[in-house]
């Protein structure tokens, strides 16, 4: 079995004894691989913490030519894997001496809990053992700073309980000797101010004892602006009235009595799928030297996030002995967000600070917030965040407790500034779809919830309200919906209207408008655009004549939806909302916005899409138009509205285009679509889009099959149905 050593110089211990240390960038990608054991890492984060943001053509070809050296150096005692685009560093052969430390961590700290000193205190001096010197030491790259801050955390973590446990074990001298170094490394670190003056005290050392008090003080109001915790003070006063410092032996040093917070909410009783999540959450967890634990649960409005939360928390309890903290920020709701200035104070009291020591400014209590934390493992869930300016005062300052933050934004600052683990959310796949429409007790054969779960949009919220209303009497309105799911109905809120259960909570229109309420102007008319578009997706084109906006502006406006998950990609330029969310959209482009705006930008998609058709058709035509004539058209048709929806040409339209509004067989969610005269609320009639058609016959024999392979090729373009073969 061989080692791979970070705590100190990267170096390699093979099972002969022999140590090799990787040059440069191989110990470089050596640790990167630590790092992230088990995981892949991408061949492009590999390149660019090695060469930087502009590696030349060759990077690559190095990479792998260092990779090949790096697995001659760990023989066969791991391995490193290519997969999926990057490596992975395998350790079923091996071990990390990082992993080594926390695990012996782990078992002082469970010794702990049972008052075995003696054991702990064997456990802790092992585990110091492996320190060689700094970790990673000798690669200079900020990229591992995190890493190393962490693990710098842990060995003071360390070297505290080991310290509080030779006190309980009345080596008073041995933890004045050893801490005196610590303490002037780490002089933010309350506990082991606290741990000084008890072992001065204890020794006799009175005037030293209270030296260390004031220099204490003195620290933590210069660097942190907040006063020393209530244990310091009760310290600096018991050695101001020389009262005897007492240890208990059953205990692992003299403290106040902590409060265990368990304020998560009640775990909901049906929770089904998010494996993928839910692995990345427990191998986050459990990663040695993972810098970070943050971790950011993202994605719209019903996709489950607060219930996933609160459900691994509940299943993780055991691995957070000091409490759970649980508190919503209400990012997005039908009340203000939360500001973390008034948050903060429900949090240090549940953290045992009295109310009357918290201080007033936001700075303030956020220092005091760290320092409480400082020392304990414990998990934090902070539950719809708005941005993550909202959530940065209330993480935790040490890497020792987890922290898992909801929203419906991305949290980009988060991911790119902490260091935070993104996990996005998005509808149920439909194996887990099924899985909860059978754990919610719905009594639906397979053809029934496959409609379900279309009307649903496979979304975990939904499909709760319809099981709600089927089990409370109001089915009536879902058996019309399953019957056709496909279809909106002619009021585009009905689907919404049966997804509603009375509460703002409890209603899928509700959480979409939370969402929607945070929208700038330009945003919330590009998102009320999709509802008047035929097609569900739209590339910024279109959707730039429909707004009637630059190709800038609309690109902005998107990239504000994307953020706050309310359109999403699904190629290069080209974005779609989901049904329920579509539907949301029509209803309030509908009840917004004024029937001649609608008319409007419907008319500025034809146009859109007819200025930029190809026209193959008229290469097929003797007499056709010129491409001069027909962009004159058009800009002339922008300063009119055309006047006849009757099938036949318009004045003023170039003898082979016309209008069609025949009734045809709707496309999914077309029924509210207005045609550039006519609402579909009064006439009901669908306005396809304006199509060239070629009226002489003697044309089409000429090109039949390029007319046919263009006919299909713009339908698809309008995601409409396939034209019907002119005649």
């Amino acid at each position: 079995m061989v080692v791979v050593e970070v705590l100190g110089p990267v170096q390699v211990r093979r099972d002969d004894g022999t140590v090799v240390r990787p040059p440069g960038l191989q110990a470089l990608l050596l640790s990167m691989l630590v790092v992230d054991a088990d995981q892949i890492v991408t061949t492009d984060r590999l390149i660019d913490v090695m060469w930087g943001a502009a590696p030349d053509d060759r990077a690559a070809h190095r990479l792998q030519s260092h990779i090949h050296r790096l697995r001659r150096t760990l023989d066969t005692g791991a391995t490193i894997e290519a997969d999926g685009g990057g490596y992975r560093l395998s350790l079923e052969g091996g071990a990390v001496d990082a992993v080594r430390f926390e695990k012996l961590l782990a078992e002082a700290r469970r010794a702990a809990e049972i008052g075995d000193h003696d054991q702990v205190v064997t456990l802790c001096r092992d585990a110091l053992s492996l320190w060689r010197g700094a970790p990673f030491e000798t690669i200079e790259t900020t990229r591992l700073a995190g890493a190393s801050r962490r693990l710098h955390d842990l060995r003071s973590s360390t070297w505290e309980l080991l310290l509080a446990s030779e006190l309980s074990r009345g080596n008073h001298e041995t933890v004045a000797r050893e801490i005196e170094p610590l303490v002037r490394e780490h002089p933010l670190r309350e506990r082991l101010h606290e741990l000084l003056v008890t072992a001065l005290s204890l020794s006799g050392h009175h005037a030293d004892a209270l030296g260390a008090c004031e220099r204490a003080r003195t620290w933590l109001l210069d660097e942190l602006g907040v006063e020393p915790g209530p244990r310091l003070r009760e310290l600096h006063r018991m050695v101001l009235a020389e009262e005897a410092i007492l240890v208990d032996p059953g205990t692992s040093v003299p403290k106040p009595s902590r409060q265990v917070p368990a304020q998560l909410p009640v775990c909901p009783r049906v929770f089904v799928g998010r494996t993928d999540v839910l692995r990345e959450l427990d191998e986050g967890r459990s990663r040695a030297v993972d810098p970070v634990r943050i971790f950011c649960l993202t994605g719209g409005a019903g996709t489950g996030k607060t219930a996933l939360a609160v459900s691994w928390g509940h299943a993780v309890t055991g691995d957070f002995p000091d409490g759970q903290l649980y508190i919503d920020l209400r990012g997005f709701g039908p009340d203000e967000p939360r500001d973390p200035t008034e948050a903060l104070p429900g949090l240090l009291t549940a953290l045992g600070v009295p109310t009357a020591e918290i201080p007033d400014g936001e700075h303030e209590r956020s220092a005091l917030f760290r320092s409480a934390m400082s020392g304990r493992r414990m998990l934090v869930v902070l539950d719809n965040a708005k941005d993550a300016d909202h959530v940065r005062p209330l993480l935790p300052g040490t890497s020792e407790s987890v922290t898992v933050v909801t929203s419906r934004s991305q949290l980009t600052g988060l991911v790119v500034q902490e260091g935070a683990h993104r996990l996005p959310l998005g509808p149920l796949s439909p194996e887990e779809t099924q899985q909860l429409i059978a754990d919610l007790g719905l009594p639906l054969d397979d053809s029934q919830a496959d409609s379900l779960a279309a009307v649903c949009s496979r979304l975990p919220l939904a499909l709760r309200i319809a099981a709600e209303r089927m089990r409370s009497g109001g089915a009536q309105e879902l058996d019309a919906l399953l019957a056709s799911p496909q279809d909106v109905p002619p009021d585009a809120g009905a689907r919404l209207d049966v997804l509603d259960v009375g509460e703002d909570r409890a209603s899928v229109r509700g959480v979409f408008s939370w969402s929607y309420r945070h929208l700038d102007h330009d945003s919330a008319w590009i998102f009320r655009c999709f509802g008047i578009s035929p097609s569900a997706e739209l590339s910024l084109g279109p959707l730039s004549a429909l707004a009637h906006l630059d190709e800038r502006a609309t690109r902005r406006g998107v990239e504000t939806l994307r953020r706050a998950h309310l359109v999403e990609p699904v190629s290069r330029g080209r974005y779609r909302l989901h049904d329920l969310l579509r539907v949301y959209a029509i209803e309030l482009s509908e009840n917004h916005d004024p029937e001649s705006a609608r008319q409007r930008a419907f008319a500025r998609l034809c146009d859109h899409y007819l200025e930029r058709a190809p026209w193959p058709w008229w290469s097929a035509c003797p007499t056709r138009p010129t491409i001069p004539a027909s962009r004159t058209w058009q800009a002339g048709r922008r300063r009119q509205e055309p006047t006849s929806t009757s099938g036949q040409p318009s004045p003023g339209s170039p003898p082979n285009v016309r209008i069609s509004s025949s009734p045809r067989r709707r496309p999914p969610a077309a029924g509210a679509i207005p045609s550039p005269q006519t609402s579909p609320r009064s006439s009901g009639a669908i306005c396809t889009m304006m199509r060239p058609m070629c009226w002489r016959s003697d044309c089409m024999a000429l090109r039949s099959e390029r007319l046919a392979m263009s006919t299909m090729l713009l339908g698809r373009a309008l995601r409409i149905d396939v034209l019907p073969s002119p005649r």
